[in-house]
């Protein structure tokens, strides 16, 4: 998953530099598969930062204009020591919308478990589709809410990015 990260960066650095242009009015449905991710609320006894991530695939109707897709294999990543911390129970729905023929506007909501700890998550996904050498690419970032029996907790630093 960490490679999923940076592969994530190395795109955003294809669309600062102007590269990787935005899709054209695509048409039809692009099944697309990849990652999601979003860092966790900060535990006070620990400065790593964790990062919930998993598997995203979705259809992008571009003629329709809806967004739907799942994601699944959902775990915790300490993003600062680079290793994995434990699976996550549970899945997010995706649905949403296509904004401007190749803009993403959805929500991922669901509940996740860790075993000892359940909660509620509620993201919403912004993102474009990019014709990345005729195959189209999705990429965004996530933000939304946490809500647990501790209460509600911002998730402000999120992403996702899946391709034909």
């Amino acid at each position: 998953m960490m490679n999923a990260v940076q592969g994530y960066d190395a795109t955003q650095n294809q669309i600062d530099k102007g590269s990787l242009k935005p899709a054209a009015d695509p048409t039809g449905t692009a099944s697309m598969t990849g990652v999601m991710g979003v860092v966790l609320p900060n535990d006070p006894n620990n400065t790593d930062t964790i990062l919930a991530a998993g598997k995203l695939a979705m259809d992008v109707d571009f003629d329709a204009a809806t967004v739907t897709g799942k994601a699944t294999d959902l775990g915790q990543y300490n993003e600062t020591q680079k290793t994995y911390v434990g699976d996550l129970s549970g899945s997010l729905d995706i649905k949403g919308n296509v904004v401007n023929t190749n803009q993403i506007d959805a929500q991922a909501t669901g509940t996740l478990s860790t075993g000892s700890e359940t909660g509620n998550v509620d993201l919403n996904m912004t993102g474009t589709v990019y014709d990345n050498s005729g195959k189209l690419l999705a990429h965004g970032t996530m933000q939304g809410t946490l809500t647990d029996a501790t209460g509600t907790s911002q998730l402000n630093e999120g992403a996702f990015q899946a391709s034909e």
